[in-house]
């Protein structure tokens, strides 16, 4: 259900107004349905729990980090839905200062949501695939966010730059009329606008999420995630959750499957050894999973058209639940010990191989191209200049498609890798060293005068990854006899 339509504010100026809204939001909460309450948005003083591992209700802080804290809320504005949850969890609303409430309360998911999920179980890839994602993406997440444009601007001879504008330029670049000359032709000016309006139904991306976090808190509830550090997940995302096997058995039935709403096992032939953790949407899982055997002990044969064929059978170690694991064709497996162990990375905002990838290996590039990577990576950092055109030959012998990761730690010469290690991304994490990785983006560029043909040169660009915990930025601390962290305002 989500809030449609025109919306009033209503401003609450008696004690006895916000008592009563209270009450009947914890009504709303003890039945856990949708009522009034859960169609508005509503601005309330809270006081959290003090036993919550995973705090529920997020804020955000001076700088606009999201913040996950035990402490105070004060005269913040929530959704609904949020609320009826919060109040479930423990949380105490001791104040109702304003509500807007909206014109009516429509189940999109009924329809818009679900006609496009079906759309995409029937083309599994391609555009098709794609085409509904897009339109139910663009009504949340990115899709509400504030629009930011730059715009660009050539300022004539001498001419000053307009007063309103000089609080927005980012970039500034003197145009001369030659490389001797201090005559100023023009200045080139970047500027950054934003726009005050979000291009979609904010009340719909407010009511998407809101409705998101509420699935994800009642199934952490299922399996007393939120109380337990025996079942607290280890890592979890929007819309995803790490948990051992034995707290996934809490879950009611009806819980795991594909169909809209079930949350479904991303790597069900595999078993997850160990993760590490940098920040958020930034981790690296440790897994085994199934080695191939393509002889006659690990396989079976049949027979076509009078010749033997082998059938490759799957085998990997029992899971220390006592789980067996199947092969291809749905048998559970009967021998143990043919695995392999397989790194895969996830860097949001970092280019990288995101595909599974196997642990053995150093993956660092020889001599030369590592030179060439260095001699990129300096130059982006301000560290020494180099030829344009030299830089340009060397990237293209490195590929213009690939990743580079320059691994540096205090004290060592810097090493260049194709993908992340464990050793390397373990170090990262406890703050022994920092990655840069260098990459090549094709842009369109008026100024370029080399390439005759279509104007476009290559632009090299990097990213950081270094050791910042994100129980820092969630204002999170760690406990000492345990590997958990812990939100401020905890008991």
């Amino acid at each position: 259900l989500i809030a449609c339509g025109d919306m009033s504010l209503y401003s609450v100026s008696s004690e006895f107004e916000s008592n009563l809204i209270i009450q009947q939001m914890e009504a709303e909460a003890l039945e856990e349905t949708p009522g009034k309450w859960s169609a508005r948005l509503i601005q309330v003083d809270i006081t959290c729990p003090t036993d919550l591992l995973i705090p529920f209700l997020m804020r955000r802080d001076e700088k606009g980090n999201n913040q996950q804290t035990l402490l105070p809320i004060v005269k913040l504005w929530y959704a609904g839905p949020e609320l009826i949850e919060a109040i479930v969890l423990g949380y105490r609303i001791t104040k109702v200062h304003a509500h807007y409430r909206f014109e009516y309360y429509e189940p999109l998911f009924e329809t818009f949501i679900r006609t496009n999920y079906e759309e995409r179980k029937k083309h599994p890839s391609g555009a098709l695939n794609l085409l509904p994602k897009f339109k139910m993406n663009s009504a949340s997440g990115k899709g509400g966010q504030l629009i930011i444009r730059e715009t660009q601007h050539i300022y004539i001879g001498e001419e000053e730059m307009h007063a309103p504008r000089k609080a927005t330029i980012t970039e500034s670049k003197a145009i001369y009329a030659d490389h001797h000359c201090d005559e100023v032709l023009a200045t080139f000016a970047k500027e950054i606008r934003q726009v005050d309006m979000t291009p979609f139904c904010l009340n719909a991306t407010v009511w998407i999420l809101a409705w998101s976090r509420v699935a994800m808190s009642r199934f952490t509830r299922s399996i007393q995630g939120y109380r337990s550090t025996e079942h607290c997940p280890i890592y979890g995302d929007t819309d995803s959750l790490f948990i051992t096997h034995e707290t996934s058995l809490l879950a009611p039935p009806g819980t795991y499957g594909k169909e809209l709403g079930q949350f479904k096992d991303e790597m069900p032939s595999c078993k997850i050894i160990g993760m590490i953790i940098i920040a958020p949407k930034t981790y690296m899982k440790i897994f085994l999973a199934p080695k191939w055997q393509r002889d006659g002990k690990c396989g079976d044969y049949y027979e076509k058209d009078g010749t033997k064929r082998l059938i490759p059978r799957l085998s990997l170690l029992a899971h220390p639940e006592g789980r067996r694991l199947k092969d291809k064709r749905g048998q559970p497996m009967e021998k143990e010990g043919y695995y392999e162990r397989m790194l895969q990375v996830t860097c949001k905002g970092i280019p990288h191989y995101s595909k599974p990838y196997r642990a053995e290996g150093s993956y660092q590039v020889d001599l030369k191209k590592q030179e060439e990577i260095l001699t990129i990576a300096r130059k982006l950092q301000g560290q020494g200049k180099t030829n344009r055109d030299k830089e340009r030959r060397a990237f293209d012998q490195v590929h213009l498609k690939d990743r580079y990761h320059v691994f540096t730690q205090p004290g060592k010469e810097p090493q260049v890798f194709a993908a992340f290690t464990e050793e390397t991304f373990l170090a990262v994490a406890n703050g022994t060293g920092c990655f840069t990785t260098v990459y090549g983006v094709m842009n369109r560029n008026l100024q370029s005068t080399n390439m005759e043909k279509i104007g476009i040169t290559l632009d090299y660009n990097h990213r950081k990854l270094s050791a910042e915990p994100y129980w820092k930025k969630g204002k999170r601390t760690v406990q000492n006899d345990q590997y958990i962290t812990l939100p401020l305002g905890y008991l």
